[in-house]
């Protein structure tokens, strides 16, 4: 019982931590676009993950 009352937490903290990892994904997809506007940007992206 206390093993599944763990791990029912981790899931609740990952999910309540994925909002906060997705604004910060569409923070740096945002900032790449804008600030290099280059035919190659995605890759330039993916290089900076």
């Amino acid at each position: 019982m206390r093993i599944a009352q763990s791990v029912a937490h981790n899931i609740v903290q990952l999910f309540r931590a994925f909002p906060v990892l997705l604004e910060s994904l569409e923070m740096l997809y945002l900032f790449v676009f804008s600030h290099y506007p280059t035919q190659n940007r995605f890759a330039l992206l993916l290089e900076m993950l």
